[in-house]
């Protein structure tokens, strides 16, 4: 059940089947007669999708992105649209109460549907691209349970294929709404269905009586962008029939670090809405000073604000809500007057666009938000700052916008007009366009009020090179007209007070802040008057790019090129029959022609040639032998050809160009051209070097000139830097070496250098490699770099076949972090053919900071001046704290190839596959998609560069860790061995697995025979594996592995006991070493001691380490070392500690971890001061503590809350450098709070730099004990918001801090994440939950935590005891604790402290002495002073105030502060003064400093009129300067606690509620009531 304002999404459950084999009306679909199941004709459906995706899913038709299936399957144009006319049908829970109203809601169909809901008909019209909400308040089921069919009807002309294909079919689509794409295109095949379907989402919502309607949200800007006004305007619509008064709320608010949001504004304002009307509210401005401004990727940050919109409705409450990221941005643009290209401008900036065109993602409309994030984020990567959402295909949806507003990508969206359908194609036809045109505006219409509020929207387009109809485009024109601030006149509008008096507020607008261009080439863009003046779509010689006459006009929004994808995408998506390299034809002209397989030519291939233009990319490099090695000479063209696209076009930026828009960034099927990555989402190298090529700033070479320049596209203006430009043969050697120093690059420009003068030197190579760095002098961090590899003019890369054998020596360094199921892996790679040159430190390639989100955007670089590599540069807190609690593996892994080669480790590339068991040949093992911060990248000799890998582990695979595909590690029997380690040590089951079953398809490897006379690295490898088992606990495969083994020694056996021990089989263990020393094949050697006795840790084991270490004596093992430290730490750990100082004394020898074992053994045995005493005589010999030494010490000053002693101990790790080690600074943290000294504890805290579970836990713990419960709530709610697991000890650490004044909505909500996080079980977090309701006032629910606990100790039983006895309910804590006892629970001090607590709080005065009597004769308990101090409560509070007087003399020590208390509150309560003075004197004698005896006389005094005593006791308190705290009481409304004192008048509502208390006594003195008149009651309990 949704709540209100928020949207449920259906999307799973749904069932199809095709409407002519269903033969039940809709009605009895959603009455009598509904589906079952995915039983014949029905199938599981894909919402949202197509009925093509649903039925590829079902594998009812074959997949049509694979070879040549597609043209197996039925197009429309044959079979009818019955055929796609299918049937959806769900169901749903949902029952209303009182006045609320549910709407269900289709974001979009295809083309048109009707609607059964529990039997009733609802029509949807046609259109694509048009929105659909249905209100259904009253056809819901009064049981909750609704049935949902939705018949779906293929768009009206789905036309037909022609047998030469063509652009759009036979452009019938284009009399419909719809995409016209899906008769197929020069890049795509005909979808068959058309797209038929619930393409997009459907929900419930559930409002009040007044619903928001398509909020619009507008920023204007004045003084150089500092003062920043928020306009909105929304539809609200009052479905009742009475008139609404709303109060309508606007608030916005910013995430900061940590995911802590700051509110920026809060308004409200009150409207009436008459009777079923629907009105239009503009809210009054919102100021913003200097807000955090929304930027493209390139330019800066993407700043996002939430706003939400509230209406309450008096008299209901909260009826409707909406909320939308929204960034202040000003987009502008117009036609540069040099270039004759359009220019757009952001916040006022100029901006050069590189961006590309965007079919959709997915032609089978399988749209995901996940899908949606990859393909934005990977735009992000390539930096890329627009994207145009292309004509033929979708206006795209919400989710992708949000992506595009998250990773700064512009959106140029067109509406659905293209020339090749709408009038200018082959054979001419719709010229007028869609044949309804006003379902083509009110489909437009839609879509901007759908689309309007993202930032990263800059334009609306009419169509692809067409304009629309005349009709259309005045309509389009008229309702996209600027607003005048966004138009000519906004320069002359310099106040928000003049706008507003003007003109009408820009939230009142359609749009009105986005330019409408009727065509994809007017304009500014491509000739701008219409003519085909885009292109060109092959490929080109990279230097033709550079040169004047390759395009005229200022913006072009399509040039293509190629687009194959790796080799095993091929294999993937293609036939062995696919697998075929294309035909190299020789033409009499000296050029190559290609010649595809059929189904390359069926999935569009684009030639790497154009013959009598350009020389085929490929052969350049030699002829391709295969598959692979086609597809590697493929990525090397896919480079240079993207890379020299997008510099050439850098390189007249501003001077001749304004943008370009490449054709295409993707395929939304198996296409084989125009593309950065393929359909599976794996990157082409195109990607990478259209990804150096954009850079915000540049370093380049100008392939026409051979000029270095650099391009700046940022505002900053950058000083101080320098470029370092280094030629390298084939060789290893560097003939040319020159630095370009003391270089200046204004912002905005393109910086022509020098010319790289190698080519036209005595005997250049004719092959060689370029490396240009652009870096900081200052500290050498290096801002761009780019690798160039040429040839001299005339030539061809066939040099480099034979430099693929090279075996270049390389060093690869991984750190592994692991998230959840997201890996994050930093490579560095080291080419070690030579060392470095001394002379420069750029080897190191030290990249500068970037201000991105830290997955490596780089969306924006930072001014120069504040670039730095300070490894000790301070980060915030809690960004901090996310990543040490990201799972990190230990340590670093380190891999080497052997190789004795020099030279350039050339276009080296990652790829991450996954481990499987069964890995069938040929097999797709890649895991995508993968974010990669560099890829196709080369090493120049000494030179090393840091990758970071991204990429998520889908549910139930198990993957390897990425390995370089250049050169290729082979597996030798040390690489194995190491591995299997790997496998163990990280529980990695299925690696190690898959490695056991390459020994047995391999056993002439694995076992010794002839070939094979090294047994030992046999042996080596059959131990290795039964390790991995041991570690991962699969005790089965362990034992029958052992039993298998051709060969075993001691190390087998070793690692059988240390299985079975370590996985807690104690009996098999100590059987497995008892069978190893009858055996008389192998002897235990001190490695089978060490493990025996290391498994010896709890009391029952004493004898156990006895015996081993009779045998230790007996086998003369005694002068070992590590076998005496762990029978030490074996017999503490057992408790025995006399028998471990004696193995200590008796020692030969003693090192670290022997004194280590001592001192913590001591500690663990809570014998502090023997501890400390023993750490101080270890420091005056010979032996240095080590870190855990200093661990164990620190836990001793713990223990005692030795303060001077443990500053000392800080003091000494100071000095010798190890205070900031992960586990000290969480010992110090734990030491000093313990100490009281919680100030210390949090500076070490805030200084860290590495935090873990232990240190978070810990510094809660101490806030929490030192009387910061607050700070240590409010720190526990940023540690979760900022992402931190947390784990069962930070649970009941918090919850230990609530208190009768705590927020109970907090407490709900840590107790649903300790379900969400399955920590129920866990006996403390219940625990904590019991005392935290009972502390909140909430009993009931304390009591069933304490109900399903399964397992309770001694400390359940207690604070569910004293839950109830805080409560008054004293019967329960009795039966309670009856029930304790009957369960064979012990009680302790505890128990009986609230015993005593409830006895007093209900009268039963005989019982309670009962109880005190039971502590000490049956249970042998001492009491305490707060034992005594409930009795004397007790005693007081029945009115026995002279036998409390008595109990206290009569007591067995002398009585303390809470004894005289209790007694003093007593004869308050019931006013005797003689008893009172007597207390309070007392009580002074013991706090003289206290106010509370005053004060409590003062009462007494004055309950019995004696008003010259109270005088005389007020003045000597305040004689003494004791003063009384004031007061305070609370109620804790809608998860807000409000506090009062007395005669409060500060609370905004303080006159209402005097109001209200004035009207209650009234009604209490109507009803009798006597003030200062208490009725005495009286409790009896069956106990």
């Amino acid at each position: 059940m949704p709540e209100i304002g928020e949207k449920t999404v259906l999307d799973s459950g749904w069932l199809a089947a095709r409407s002519t084999e269903v033969q039940l009306t809709g009605t009895q679909l959603t009455t009598t007669h509904p589906p079952t199941g995915p039983t014949s004709p029905w199938m599981e459906a894909v919402v949202p999708g197509t009925v093509l995706a649903t039925l590829v899913k079902n594998k009812v038709v074959a997949d049509p992105f694979y070879g040549l299936e597609n043209e197996t399957i039925l197009d429309i144009a044959d079979s009818g649209r019955e055929y796609y006319t299918f049937w959806f049908f769900t169901k749903f829970q949902c029952k209303l109460s009182g006045n609320q109203h549910l709407d269900l809601n289709f974001r979009a169909i295809n083309y048109s549907a009707e609607v059964y809901l529990n039997g009733h008909k609802k029509v949807l019209p046609k259109g694509m691209f048009r929105r659909h909400s249905l209100e259904v308040t009253d056809i819901l089921n009064p049981n909750g349970s609704n049935l949902l069919a939705v018949l779906v009807h293929p768009p009206d002309h789905p036309g037909s294929i022609p047998p030469q294909g063509g652009q759009g079919g036979d452009h019938e689509i284009g009399k419909d709404v719809a995409t016209q794409y899906v008769e197929g295109w020069d890049w795509i095949a005909p979808v068959r269905d058309r797209n038929t379907g619930i393409w997009d989402e459907v929900s419930i919502s559930v409002t009040g009586p007044v619903k928001i309607i398509d909020p619009h949200l507008v920023s204007s800007f004045f003084d150089r962008y500092t003062r920043v006004y928020l306009h909105a305007t929304i539809e609200l619509e009052n479905r009742s029939a009475w008139v609404a008064e709303c109060s309508l709320n606007i608030q916005v608010t910013t995430e900061l670090e940590g995911n802590v949001c700051l509110m920026e504004h809060l308004q409200t304002q009150n409207v009436s809405i008459p009777s079923r009307a629907r009105i239009q509210y503009t809210f009054p401005q919102l100021f913003f000073y200097k807000p955090n401004l929304w930027w493209p990727n390139g330019m800066g940050k993407q700043s996002l604000y939430n706003v939400s919109i509230t209406v309450d409705v008096k008299g209901f409450g909260e009826s409707d809500s909406w909320a939308q990221l929204f960034g202040l941005r000003k987009i502008e643009s117009h036609i540069d007057t040099a270039t004759g290209g359009r220019l757009f401008k952001v916040n006022g900036q100029p901006i050069f666009i590189r961006g590309g065109n965007w079919i959709l993602s997915d032609c089978l409309l399988r749209l995901s938000e996940e899908r949606y994030k990859t393909d934005i984020k990977f735009h992000a990567d390539m930096n890329l700052n627009m994207i145009r959402c292309w004509g033929g295909g979708l206006a795209e949806r919400p989710e992708f916008y949000h992506y595009c507003d998250v990773y700064g990508l512009l959106v140029w969206q067109e509406f659905w007009i293209t020339g090749d359908v709408d009038g200018r194609g082959v054979p001419v036809s719709n010229p007028n366009g869609p044949l309804d045109h006003g379902l083509f505006m009110l489909c437009a219409r839609d879509t901007i009020k759908l689309l309007r509020n993202h930032p990263s929207l800059a334009l609306w387009v009419g169509g692809n090179e067409q304009i629309p109809p005349a009709d259309i485009n005045t309509a389009l024109k008229n309702d996209l007209k600027l607003h005048p601030f966004f138009g000519t006149q906004g320069e002359n509008i310099t106040s928000v007070e003049e706008l507003s008096s003007k003109f009408k507020d820009p939230s009142q607008y359609l749009d009105g802040t986005r330019v409408y261009i009727q065509g994809s080439m007017w304009d500014g863009f491509a000739n701008g008057k219409g003519d085909f003046t885009d292109g060109p779509y092959k490929i080109q010689n990279p230097e033709d790019f550079f040169k004047d006459n390759f395009y005229k006009y200022g913006f072009n929004p399509e040039v293509g090129s190629v687009g194959i994808p790796v080799a095993a995408t091929i294999r993937a998506t293609m036939p062995p029959e696919g697998w075929q390299l294309p035909l190299f034809k020789k033409l009499p002209n000296g050029y190559t022609e290609e010649v595809p397989n059929p189904i390359w030519e069926y999935h569009k291939y684009l030639p790497y040639s154009n013959p009598g233009n350009v020389h085929d990319q490929i052969e350049l490099y030699g002829t391709p032998k295969d598959l692979d090695d086609f597809c590697l000479k493929a990525q090397l063209a896919n480079y240079v050809q993207y890379r020299a696209l997008l510099e050439g076009w850098s390189s007249r930026m501003w001077s001749k160009y304004t943008g370009v828009l490449i054709w295409k960034t993707q395929n939304p099927w198996t296409g084989l051209r125009g593309q950065f990555y393929d359909h599976l989402l794996d990157q082409t190298a195109g990607f990478f070097g259209c990804r150096c090529a954009a850079e915000p700033i540049h370093v380049q070479l100008n392939l026409a000139t051979y000029f270095i320049e650099v391009v700046n596209t940022t505002a900053d203006e950058f000083s101080d830097v320098a470029i370092e430009a280094s030629v390298w043969d084939l060789e290893g050697a560097c003939p040319y070496y020159k630095v370009f120093d003391k270089l200046s690059l204004p912002p905005k420009k393109v910086v022509s250098i020098s010319e790289i003068k190698y080519p036209k030197s005595k005997n250049p190579k004719p092959v060689f490699f370029l490396l240009l760095k652009l870096y900081n002098v200052s500290n050498y961090s290096i801002i761009s770099r780019n690798f160039y590899w040429l040839h001299l003019p005339g030539g061809d890369y066939k040099l480099l076949e034979p430099y693929r054998n090279k075996r270049i020596p390389l060093k690869i360094t991984s750190k592994i972090f692991i998230k959840g199921s997201t890996y994050e892996i930093e490579m560095n790679v080291l080419n070690k053919s030579k060392k470095p040159d001394p002379k420069t430190l750029t080897y190191k390639n030290n990249f500068a900071i970037r201000n991105d989100d830290g997955d490596f955007d780089m969306t924006s670089l930072e001014p120069i001046s504040s670039i730095g590599t300070d490894p000790n540069q301070r980060t915030g807190l809690f960004q901090r704290l996310y990543r040490q609690f990201s799972k990190e593996t230990n340590g670093l892994k380190v891999a080497e190839t052997n190789g004795r080669d020099a030279g350039v480790a050339f276009f080296l590339n990652f790829s991450v596959h996954a481990s499987k068991i069964d890995h069938q040949e040929g097999e797709d093992s890649r895991i995508l998609p993968v974010h990669y911060s560099d890829n196709y990248f080369s090493l120049v000799p000494g030179e090393e560069m840091s990758v970071k890998i991204s990429f998520k582990v889908p549910r139930g695979k198990l993957y390897q860790f990425p390995s370089s595909d250049l050169p290729r590690v082979v597996l030798n029997h040390l690489d194995l061995s190491l591995l299997l380690s790997a496998s163990g040590k990280q529980g990695c089951f299925l690696l190690g697995s898959s490695i056991h079953a390459s020994f047995i398809k391999n056993p002439e490897l694995f076992h010794p025979n002839e070939c094979f006379k090294d047994s030992n690295n046999v042996l080596v490898l059959w131990n290795s594996l039964l390790g991995m088992y041991s570690r991962c606990g699969t005790l089965t495969d362990l034992t029958k592995l052992f039993d298998e083994m051709p060969m075993r020694d001691t190390v087998s056996w070793n690692t059988m006991v240390s299985g079975f021990l370590r996985n807690e089989e104690f009996d098999k263990g100590f059987a497995c070493f008892k069978q190893m020393r009858e055996s008389g094949f192998c002897f235990f050697d001190q490695a089978t001691l060490t493990t025996i006795l290391s498994a010896c840790d709890r009391v029952e084991f004493c004898s156990v380490v006895k015996m081993i270490h009779g045998l230790v004596l007996l086998s003369g093992f005694e002068k070992e070392i590590s076998v005496g430290n762990s029978m030490i730490t074996s017999y503490f750990k057992c408790g025995c500690v006399s028998s471990g100082r004696r193995v200590f004394d008796v020692m030969f020898e003693r090192n670290v971890i022997t004194w280590t074992a001592m001192i913590s053994g001591l500690v663990q045995n809570e014998l502090y001061g023997e501890s400390l005493e023993l750490f101080n005589q270890m420091r005056l010999g010979s032996v240095c503590p080590n870190s855990l030494t200093y661990l164990s010490s620190l836990t001793a000053c713990s223990g005692l809350q030795a303060l001077t002693e443990g500053r000392q101990i800080h003091g000494l790790l100071w000095k010798l450098g190890i205070q900031s080690t992960l586990c000290i600074e969480s010992s110090l943290m734990d030491m000093y709070s313990k100490c009281g000294n919680v100030n210390d504890a949090w500076q070490i805290f805030e200084s860290a730099q590495d935090l873990d579970e232990v240190s978070m836990t810990v510094i809660l713990v101490g806030l929490a004990q030192n009387g910061y419960e607050e700070e240590a709530k409010r720190f526990f709610v940023k540690m979760f918001e900022s992402g931190i697991e947390i784990d069962p000890n930070m649970l009941s650490a918090v919850l230990g801090v609530f208190g009768e004044d705590t927020s109970l909505g907090l407490g709900k909500q840590i107790h649903s994440l300790s379900i969400k996080r399955s920590f129920g079980f866990n006996s403390y977090v219940s625990n904590g939950l019991i005392n935290m309701y009972s502390k909140c006032g909430d009993l009931e629910e304390s009591a069933k935590v304490f109900t399903r606990m399964s397992q309770r100790n001694s400390i359940s039983w207690n604070s569910m005891i004293a839950a109830f006895a805080r409560h008054g309910d004293g019967c329960r804590a009795l039966q309670l604790y009856e029930e304790m006892k009957s369960e064979g629970i012990a009680p302790t001090d505890v128990t009986f402290l609230s015993l005593l607590h409830a006895c007093s709080h209900v009268g039963l005065v005989k019982k309670g002495m009962e109880v005190l009597k039971s502590m000490t004769d049956v249970y042998g308990i001492i009491p305490r002073a707060e034992h005594y101090a409930c009795v004397v409560d007790m005693l007081g509070r029945a009115g026995l105030l002279s036998e409390a007087k008595t109990f206290i003399e009569g007591l067995p020590v002398k009585p303390d502060v809470l004894v005289w208390q209790a007694l003093l509150g007593a004869c308050s309560i019931h006013g005797d003064s003689e008893i009172g003075k007597y207390a309070a004197n007392q009580l002074i004698l013991e706090t003289p400093e206290s106010p509370v005896p005053y004060i409590s006389m003062a009462n007494i005094y004055s309950s019995r009129g004696k008003w010259k005593e109270r005088a005389s006791t007020i003045k000597r308190m305040k004689e003494i300067g004791a003063s009384k705290e004031t007061g305070i009481s609370w109620i804790e409304i809608e998860k807000k606690v409000h506090n009062f004192v007395v005669q409060d008048r500060m609370h905004p509502q303080a006159e209402a509620m005097y109001g209200v208390l004035e009207e209650l006594l009234e009604l209490m003195l109507d009803e009798g009531y006597v003030p200062g008149y208490v009725t005495p009651t009286r409790v009896k309990c069956r106990t």
